[in-house]
């Protein structure tokens, strides 16, 4: 079985950790992580998303895309955001549990290798 990513990983990653309800956007464990590392550009994602019409507090499946997008752009280089990213997780273990959301491709993944729902 292989399983992919519609873009990059980091992108499916994004999409993943920004909730459906406007609201609810800086309340995961990824934009966290960014706010420490480069709170410019989540302030830039948040002016965009204030500009957006927003129908009952939730964005279309296209503006949870371009904000998924703006979102990927925003990450460091790979390798730079791997090791601070895995630092990040483990000082942060208990809340990356609850609120870090793994790509469903990876899930998938891994769910195949070792037979069992992860």
């Amino acid at each position: 079985m292989i399983e992919t990513a519609y873009k990059t990983f980091e992108f499916e990653l994004a999409l993943c950790n920004i909730d459906k309800e406007r609201t609810k956007f800086k309340d995961n464990f990824l934009i966290k992580y960014l706010e420490v590392e480069n709170e410019k550009k989540i302030k830039s994602i948040v002016e965009y998303i204030d500009t957006l019409p927003i129908k009952d507090n939730k964005f279309s499946e296209e503006q949870h895309s371009k904000i998924a997008l703006l979102l990927w752009k925003s990450l460091p280089a790979k390798a730079e955001f791997a090791q601070d990213f895995a630092i990040y997780i483990n000082d942060n273990i208990e809340d990356a549990k609850s609120y870090f959301c793994v790509p469903d491709y990876i899930n998938r993944a891994l769910t195949h290798i070792i037979g069992k729902d992860v």
